[in-house]
Order: C-alpha cells, then sequence, then structure tokens
C-alpha cells in the first residue's frame, strides 16, 4: 500500500495531504440562495472559527513524548467520523 485515506487525509510517504475527494466536495458547493441556507453557512464559518482557535491554543501544541504510550480513541456514524490520538 503505497498511500491511505485517514480522517480526511491522504498520509504516504511523502507525507501528510488533504484528501482531494474531501476538496472537491467542497469546490462543489452552490452558492446560499435562501435565509436558511445563508444561516447554514453562517454557523458553518462560526464552528470554523472557532475550531481553528481552539485548534492553535497551546493545549493542542505540545510535542509527544515517545517514551509514553499513546491512545487511540475514534467514533464513526452515518454522518461522519472522528479520531483524536491522546497522551497523558
Amino acid at each position: 500500500m503505497k498511500e491511505i485515506s485517514f480522517l480526511g487525509h491522504v498520509i504516504s510517504s511523502k507525507g501528510i495531504a488533504v484528501d482531494p475527494v474531501k476538496v472537491e466536495a467542497v469546490l462543489q458547493w452552490s452558492t446560499p440562495e435562501s435565509i436558511a441556507e445563508i444561516r447554514s453557512f453562517l454557523g458553518l464559518a462560526e464552528s470554523f472559527q472557532e475550531l481553528k482557535k481552539r485548534l492553535t491554543t497551546a493545549p493542542v501544541l505540545v510535542l509527544p513524548d515517545t517514551k509514553e504510550p499513546f491512545a487511540v480513541y475514534c467514533d464513526a456514524s452515518k454522518m461522519g467520523l472522528g479520531g483524536v490520538l491522546m497522551q497523558r
């Protein structure tokens, strides 16, 4: 296996890249045309801003200690999936 798709990324010996299928899905979004669609889009944008804030704060940006064990937690449903690599 030369590469694998995992949690929206393509992982290979060359590194990690965004899954092109996910990029294409975003590029195919249509422009919101109704008030409900605009509200939905604004909610998405607000959630994205919160995600950016949380991903760039110090508690997340810590180098792992390779001498300590890791734990992987994941969950999935028909709507999506998520995973996290943790360490005490």
